[in-house]
């Protein structure tokens, strides 16, 4: 059982794509000590979504269908239902007050 959970957004994963995001150097230098180290990785279905459109859109199809092949083995998905949907709107407008 792996002694920690990060959940990956999608300015996550863009960064660690395009080499032109001011994040790339950070996210590219930290993806390979999380995939040896007893972290299990976990984003949403709605990430995922999310992210190929972002993809798509930015970089084309090819870039968006190689991120999805190669990048989603590894990481864990979890499919947002109503439920879940509502509990992280709540969550995200709880943390909007602060």
């Amino acid at each position: 059982m792996p002694l920690r959970r990060i959940y990956i957004d999608t300015s996550a994963f863009y960064a660690l794509i395009d080499r032109s995001d001011k994040h790339h150097a950070t996210a590219k230098a930290l993806w390979p000590s999380l995939l040896t180290s007893d972290t299990a990785l976990f984003t949403s279905s709605d990430v995922v979504a999310e992210t190929m459109n972002l993809l798509q859109h930015r970089l084309g199809f090819e870039a968006a269908s190689l991120w999805h092949k190669a990048v989603l083995e590894i990481v864990e998905i979890q499919w947002v239902d109503e439920t879940v949907h509502r509990l992280a709107h709540e969550l995200w407008m709880r943390l909007g007050r602060l």
